[in-house]
């Protein structure tokens, strides 16, 4: 996405970030824990299943969303199977079971 925007946008990664405040004007204000700013005209959060959790610590509507786990394995097959057979994910929903 970083290579997509090009010189457009500002990536940081392994940024914490411990404040949102998105009343600055119409732009979106972070602070990281090290006490930095960061101001913007949009963001993108990438929370996965607490996505919500920062919308609300932000002050923001939450999202109606559905959490799904997603399982996927690794192995080694040989380069004949492999093209004969597609990559395969596993989704289900969740429904309290762990294991």
């Amino acid at each position: 996405m970083a290579q997509a925007a090009g010189d457009k946008c500002t990536v940081m990664l392994n940024s914490k970030i411990v404040s949102l405040d998105t009343n600055a004007g119409g732009k979106v204000t972070a602070v990281t824990e090290k006490g930095e700013s960061i101001t913007a005209n949009n963001v993108v959060i990438c929370a996965g299943p607490w996505t919500n959790n920062v919308l609300e610590a932000a002050g923001l509507p939450r999202l109606d969303l559905d959490i799904w786990q997603v399982q996927w394995g690794h192995y080694e097959v040989s380069e004949e199977v492999a093209a004969s057979i597609p990559q395969a994910f596993h989704f289900r929903k969740e429904n309290d079971i762990d294991g």
